[in-house]
C-alpha cells in the first residue's frame, strides 16, 4: 500500500516506521525542512521517503494526517496545521483514497475540518476514517504495534479500509460506530490522563506537609486489586 503520512513529529515518524515495517511504501511529508534533514541523517529506511516537496505524495493509497493541533493564546484549538494538511491532501488525492485524521482535535473533526476543507478543492469521492493517536514516546512497553487502537469511518466501506490498515501495524483494532465516538475517547483518555496527573501532584504537597512520601501512599493503595 502506498502511503503519505502528514507531519513527521514523534506521532507521524513511529507511524512512518511502523507502516514501513509493515511492508508499506510510506512517503513522509512534513514543511519542516529542518526536521526532514535531522530524520535522512538517520540513515535509510527501506521504502520510507521523507520528504518536503509536495509532488512527493501525489497519488497514495491513503493520506493519513499527523499534525499538532495546540492551544492558542485563548487556550482554543489552533487547527491551522490541521487545515494545511487537508488542503495538501486536496491538492494531491486521487479519487478513492483512503484519508485518515490521527491529530487530536473535538468530536465532529472529521465531518466538519477534514471532510469539509477537501471538498472544497477536490470533488473527487474518498474514503475517511477517524483513528486518534496513542503514542507515548518515552513508554518502552507499550509501542504502536502492542497498543490497541480505536478506529472508525464515515461508512463501512472507510471502516473497513482503516481497520485492514490499522491491523497490518497493530496486534489489536477496535472499530466503533462513528468518527465522532473515536474522537470522544480520545479526548476522554487525555482528560482521564491530565486529572490523575494533577491529583497526584496534590498529593505530593499533601505529602510533604505530612512528612511522608508520596510514592509509597501510592504503592501502598495500588496493592488494592480492584
Amino acid at each position: 500500500m502506498k502511503i503519505a503520512i502528514i507531519g513527521q513529529g514523534y506521532v507521524g515518524y513511529a507511524l512512518s516506521v511502523a507502516a514501513t515495517n509493515a511492508g508499506h511504501s510510506v512517503i513522509g511529508f512534513d514543511t519542516n525542512p529542518k526536521l526532514i534533514s535531522e530524520i535522512k541523517a538517520k540513515g535509510d529506511l527501506k521504502n520510507y521517503l521523507p520528504t518536503n516537496n509536495e509532488d512527493d505524495i501525489k497519488a497514495q493509497d491513503a493520506y493519513i494526517i499527523a499534525v499538532p493541533t495546540p492551544l492558542d493564546e485563548k487556550n482554543l484549538p489552533d487547527l491551522s496545521f490541521l487545515i494545511n494538511a487537508t488542503q495538501l491532501i486536496a491538492r494531491s488525492a486521487s479519487k478513492g483514497a483512503l484519508v485518515i485524521n490521527e491529530s487530536t482535535s473535538y468530536p465532529g473533526t472529521l465531518r466538519e475540518i477534514v471532510i469539509t476543507e477537501i471538498d472544497k478543492i477536490n470533488k473527487a469521492k474518498f474514503l475517511y476514517a477517524a483513528a486518534p493517536e496513542r503514542i507515548d514516546p518515552a513508554n518502552t512497553k507499550w509501542s504502536i504495534k502492542n497498543t490497541p487502537r480505536i478506529i472508525a469511518g464515515t461508512d463501512d466501506q472507510s471502516s473497513k479500509a482503516a481497520y485492514e490498515f490499522y491491523k497490518s501495524i497493530c496486534d489489536e483494532v477496535t472499530a466503533v460506530s462513528s468518527p465522532e465516538v473515536a474522537e470522544s475517547a480520545k479526548l476522554f483518555e487525555n482528560t482521564f490522563r491530565q486529572v490523575n496527573i494533577a491529583l497526584v501532584n496534590e498529593l505530593a504537597q499533601i505529602s510533604s506537609k505530612l512528612g511522608i512520601s508520596a510514592n509509597e501512599v501510592i504503592t501502598a493503595a495500588a496493592t488494592k486489586p480492584f
